[in-house]
């Protein structure tokens, strides 16, 4: 519960380093969050944009967007990496896998120019 506090409470910190724990559980919070409120759009029929995507969910997309690209930079800085390798992700597929890779492996040990590793 704290990595998800945490997320939203550092969104605008894109300076730093965040643990591989902290990822993926925000992440993992993020996707199952998702799915109940768009679950919960469409028994209510909350629905815009013909169908596709519901107001809650939506609503929730958008106040979840910063603080994951914030924690994707922090991760990222975790393992050594620039932030820019954000914008891997634009690469179909290739930058996705590719980046997915960087977020699932280990945090370097002790300090990188980014920080201090952070607690686990």
């Amino acid at each position: 519960m704290n990595a998800i506090v945490s997320a939203y409470r550092r969104y605008t910190d894109f300076a730093g380093r965040s643990n591989r724990r902290d990822f993926w559980l925000f992440l993992v919070f993020s996707m199952i969050a998702g799915i109940v409120l768009q679950q919960i759009d469409h028994h209510y029929n909350l629905m815009m944009m013909s169908g596709k995507v519901g107001v809650l969910a939506g609503v929730f997309g958008l106040l979840t967007i910063i603080p994951f690209l914030a924690l994707k930079v922090r991760r990222l800085h975790d393992t050594g990496r620039s932030g820019w390798w954000i914008l891997f992700q634009l690469v179909p597929l290739v930058g996705t896998i590719t980046l997915l890779y960087f977020m699932a492996q280990q945090s370097q040990m002790g300090g990188n120019r980014y920080g201090v590793a952070p607690a686990a």
